[in-house]
């Protein structure tokens, strides 16, 4: 993440924790968690959707709705934007803002995402990626 920031990218964290709303996590805690990527200075900003599938709400993953905000805050072009995600879910919001993703696959016996992606073994070769398609100033 610090690659990333040195690099003049903005790093946000955009993450669906619907534990807090069936009551298995509390949101102090999750808020805490979150405090601590800013403490070491890994993030610009985290982006929280705390409901359930069943509340349908615009925030929730795979919906794009936490990446369209972000963009609305930050000035950020969706388009020339990066989403590492290890969930269908955030390849699928990705893919619906039209954001390039990369997938980082971790085998989970869950729905996989659709193409197009580009799959990584972690967030290290994701970053590494994206650094890499830099174009360099002129």
């Amino acid at each position: 993440m610090h690659k990333l920031r040195a690099s003049g990218f903005l790093v946000i964290v955009f993450t669906n924790q619907p534990d807090v709303a069936t009551g298995k996590q509390s949101k102090f805690i999750v808020e805490l968690m979150h405090q601590k990527l800013f403490d070491l200075e890994l993030v610009d900003d985290v982006f929280v959707c705390f409901h359930t599938d069943l509340d349908d709400c615009d925030c929730r993953k795979p919906k794009p709705g936490m990446l369209i905000a972000a963009a609305l805050k930050w000035g950020i072009n969706l388009k020339k934007s990066y989403v590492v995600g290890d969930r269908w879910r955030d390849i699928e919001a990705a893919q619906s803002a039209q954001c390039n993703s990369y997938f980082i696959d971790y085998k989970y016996k869950e729905k996989r995402p659709i193409l197009p992606f580009t799959t990584v073994i972690n967030l290290e070769e994701a970053v590494d990626m994206i650094l890499k398609n830099i174009e360099p100033s002129l």
